[in-house]
């Protein structure tokens, strides 16, 4: 033991002891022994965490180069499936009412020009409601900062 110790010492500046993965440094993690080790010995077919598995969410944190055979659903992220579902319904249903709706306007309702669009006053008014948006939030930053800096100033 007082060799494993001493070799261990020699390798690293210092000896720390842990429990979990979380209570290495980055670059470190923890082994069966309870020290923490170097991320490098870790190779495709040995891996020593204290918690056997390489391929933890924990143990990935530290090590982000390991070289340990992982399944990839480790890295999926669960908040990702509300994004995706949401991006798919808005690329269907978008095209669709568009579709739907010129086809109505043009050959039900008998209009031309810019009139068969659906909704055309919103869409020809979006760019000036963005540009309202992003100017209020321009000046609503800027006022709460110039007023944070006559704040520290009293």
């Amino acid at each position: 033991m007082y060799l494993f110790l001493i070799l261990k010492s020699s390798l690293s500046q210092y000896i720390k002891v842990c429990n979990m993965n979380k209570d290495c440094d980055i670059e470190l993690y923890c082994d069966n022994s309870n020290f923490c080790d170097k991320c490098n010995t870790i190779t495709p077919n040995y891996c020593d965490s204290v918690d056997d598995d390489c391929c933890s969410i924990d143990f990935l944190y530290q090590c982000k180069d390991n070289p340990y055979n992982c399944k990839l659903d480790y890295y999926e992220n669960d908040g990702d499936d509300f994004l995706n579902t949401f991006l798919i319904f808005i690329s269907f249903f978008t095209p669709s009412y568009l579709f739907l709706g010129i086809y109505y306007n043009k050959y039900v309702l008998d209009k031309r020009g810019v009139h068969i669009i659906p909704n055309s006053y919103f869409w020809i008014s979006l760019s000036s409601l963005v540009i309202d948006g992003c100017n209020f939030t321009f000046n609503s930053i800027c006022h709460n900062r110039n007023t944070d800096n006559y704040s520290s100033l009293e």
